[in-house]
């Protein structure tokens, strides 16, 4: 049977939800007097107003029943974010990784589900991002003893914790859970009235706590419908409409795909696989389809995750593009509380780009907001829109700033049909990272032409090689789409191997060569293998192993049942890291430096490939992550002997060095060389004035606004950066939408200012 690619279309969507009073609030939600119910909320550049119980309760009566607009509880932070945060982290003692122990099952499905929804992915994000470890012992001795669930856990009070933690928490003051889009404009419209900013989460997995925005009122999605359950649409001719009409078909066949999928924004990666996979297989098809994604279930698709640049398994990226590359049409609540839905009109075929480049962009706004989507009305904006601009501003510019995405359409993309050793000398480890360099990021010959289609979550040679030590297989995780590219990248290993006899000191050559087999995906453990990629992510391992005792589930799956993998990745804070874009130019000289990066890359994406050339021409990723291949992400750790400081600014100095050789480089603008979704929140940045050096993390906050490049000129670059503050100025010039390294938001790092030192990765 046949397999194909699927494109995305995300919005707002909201044809299964029934409209609702919204006056069945639940007991204590609300202040018990009418007085003002919060003092400090942030406004809209200073303009908060006090809100008070009868105001929300007002705002509730628009909304669906159980949508539930209330005022935040810090408490409730404190007995479910922080206790789960510590509770694993203290036992295992490792706080900045977050992995979890050996008796708590704590991917980041729990904490995204935890009532309150209050919990991100770093505790710090609660603190301004200002974690210190003074705070450590105090939070360690409050929650030691206390089971979860436990009474005494619910009757912790945030009171408890004040001088030792910053208080008042940076986090939103009121939250709702819409379930439709007429929820949605309802809250933003409520919050313009009252000046208060919003704030809008997905799942919370943010380096730099994005959803956390002191204040605001945050609009948690996770309730909001999952389109990709229902929409999944097979395009042919007819169902070719012009555009914003019916499903974007005819942009999807253009691009050379056959169907379309919806996608909420409250989906994560796991709802989107999930959706794909049931679809192909609850009846007979004569195609079946894939979708682009993330590397982990728990993300979320779509919200930040799209909106940051959207990296997924490696290999996707290298086929198909990434997947700001796979949206189609969006629909949005603006600012302004305008319902809009906008996607290009006009596109044309140019030479040397995978898909055809937008021309024009065409927008409508809704004129009848109502909770059933069967009563929405579509129409000209009366308002001049700027759909051009926001186009290019949402698919790359950002989460969390341009306001709400509540539905996109994605393309489906066509699926393909689908030992022992002994000691390994450092020769063989060498070879091994100069094949994967040469195999995935070198020049195109007949033995690397089906590269492409190959790829991963981590550069498969971050391990030392794909071997079996202490008794344990490696991590190898190389996904090829296509039993023709798995052949490809196994004979080539074979090929490299023979053609580099003279250098695999001692090694018998015969065992290297075969060290790797072909398996489906996710079908084989305990032996190295590369598999094919004939469904969706859904078929890896779902479900975690578990030892014969209850207290000790297996450490490696810590998911629910029944969903797509996903780690642990709440922690108490992000390092003082780079998430550093690397040119294939600097790996292909494979020296030490290069293949020190290679063997340091085990928890980044690399892209390059297809990704290239898979933009639309109208998308807000710099032409620098276009040309790059790889995000390097590191705290300067490094086996080379150098500290992490003088590492760190040795990498950044040959990474500038490479992107000015480009075609692309104008002199003076610097080119961005962070990619935004893994920015950590404390991360490291380069001198205004010398591009070579790194900000020191000594630097105080004046100093870093004085010297320091901001975070947003180090992501997007110059130019980018100037247009993107102008389309922000135009669509929320009062900044209702301000996040931590956002367009528009000027937050710089401020740890001395409080006379706090800053933690590293290895404040352990």
């Amino acid at each position: 049977m046949k397999q194909l690619a699927l494109a995305l279309a995300f919005g707002v969507g909201v044809s299964t939800i029934a409209t609702a009073s919204g006056h069945a609030l639940l007991a204590g939600t609300f202040a018990t007097s009418d007085s003002d119910v919060d003092a400090t909320g942030h406004g809209l550049r200073g303009s908060h107003k006090p809100v008070s119980t009868e105001d929300l309760r007002g705002l509730a009566s628009k909304m669906s029943t159980f949508a539930i607009p209330h005022v935040v509880d810090p408490n409730k932070w404190l007995q479910e974010c922080a206790y789960y945060i510590m509770k694993v982290d203290w036992a295992n003692n490792n706080p900045w990784e977050g992995n979890v122990d050996s008796e708590w099952m704590n991917a980041d499905y729990f904490y995204k589900d935890l009532p309150s929804g209050l919990c991100s992915m770093k505790m710090e994000s609660a603190f301004g991002m200002e974690w210190n470890y003074t705070m450590y012992e105090p939070l360690k001795e409050l929650f030691e003893g206390i089971d979860p669930e436990s009474d005494e856990l619910s009757s912790i009070d945030i009171s408890a914790v004040e001088g030792i933690i910053p208080t008042p928490l940076t986090i939103p003051s009121k939250i709702a859970f819409p379930m439709t889009a007429k929820d949605v404009v309802e809250v933003v419209k409520f919050s313009k009235e009252n000046g208060l900013q919003v704030s809008v989460k997905n799942s919370g997995h943010n380096y730099a706590g994005q959803s956390d925005v002191e204040g605001s009122f945050q609009l948690n999605m996770r309730n909001f419908p999952k389109y990709s359950k229902t929409d999944v649409v097979v395009c042919t001719d007819e169902t070719a409409t012009e555009p914003l009409v019916g499903a974007p078909c005819k942009l999807a066949l253009a691009r050379g795909k056959s169907a379309v999928v919806r996608v909420s924004g409250s989906e994560g990666n796991d709802s989107i696989y999930s959706s794909v996979h049931n679809w192909n297989h609850a009846v007979p098809r004569e195609k079946r389809y894939q979708v682009s994604g993330g590397g982990e279930g728990a993300v979320g698709a779509g919200g930040g995750y799209m909106m940051g640049s959207g990296l997924g398994m490696g290999v996707n990226d290298r086929k198909w593009g990434i997947c700001v590359d796979q949206v189609l049409v969006l629909e949005m609540v603006l600012p302004s509380g305008e319902h809009v839905k906008f996607g290009p009109s006009e596109w044309e075929e140019v030479d040397g780009y995978l898909y055809p480049q937008t021309r024009a962009v065409k927008g409508l706004c809704n004129k009848n907001i109502n909770h059933l989507e069967s009563e929405f009305e579509w129409g000209e904006c009366e308002s001049g829109v700027p759909f051009e601009d926001l186009w290019f501003a949402v698919r790359g510019g950002g989460g969390g700033t341009w306001g709400v995405v509540i539905i996109s359409s994605a393309l489906k993309a066509d699926c393909e049909e689908a030992g022992n050793c002994e000691d390994v000398e450092a020769s063989l480890n060498e070879s091994w990272i100069d094949f994967n360099i040469d195999f995935m990021f070198g020049p195109i010959t007949d033995e690397n032409s089906e590269s492409a289609s190959c790829g991963a979550n981590g550069i498969p040679s971050s391990k030392e090689v794909p071997t079996f030590f202490d008794g344990g297989a490696p991590d190898l995780h190389l996904n090829c789409i296509g039993e023709s590219a798995t052949q490809q990248y196994i004979e080539g290993w074979k090929n490299y191997v023979a053609k580099s006899s003279d250098r695999l000191c001692g090694v018998n050559i015969t065992l290297a060569q075969d060290l790797l087999v072909m398996s489906a995906m996710g079908d084989v453990f305990g032996i190295p293998s590369v598999t094919t990629w004939g469904d969706i992510e859904v078929t890896l391992p779902a479900v975690g192993t578990h030892k014969d005792t209850a207290a000790e589930p297996d450490s490696f799956m810590k998911a629910p049942a029944g969903v797509a993998f996903s780690v642990k990745s709440a922690a108490l804070f992000s390092g003082y890291d780079y998430n550093l874009l690397v040119p294939p130019s600097l790996l292909l000289k494979k020296d030490d430096m290069a293949r020190e990066i290679v063997r340091q890359a085990g928890g980044s994406h690399y892209w390059g490939a297809n990704s290239a050339s898979a933009s639309d021409g109208m998308d807000s990723m710099s032409w620098a992550f276009r040309s790059t291949v790889l995000g390097y992400q590191t705290g300067g750790h490094n086996n080379l002997g150098y500290d992490e400081d003088e590492w760190l600014e040795m990498v950044q100095k040959a990474v500038v060095e490479h992107l000015k050789k480009s075609a692309d480089y104008i002199e003076g603008e610097f080119p961005g060389f962070q990619e935004l979704n893994h920015v950590q929140g404390n991360t490291a940045l380069p001198l205004k004035d010398d591009w070579s050096k790194i900000c020191l993390k000594e630097n105080t906050a004046d100093e870093r606004r004085e010297k320091c490049m901001s975070a947003q000129e180090s992501i997007w670059g110059t130019a980018n950066l100037k247009r993107l503050e102008s389309i922000k100025e135009a669509i929320d010039p009062e900044g209702m939408f301000s996040v931590r390294y956002g367009i528009g938001n000027d937050w710089v790092m401020d740890w001395h200012e409080k006379g706090i030192s800053a933690p590293t990765s290895f404040d352990l």
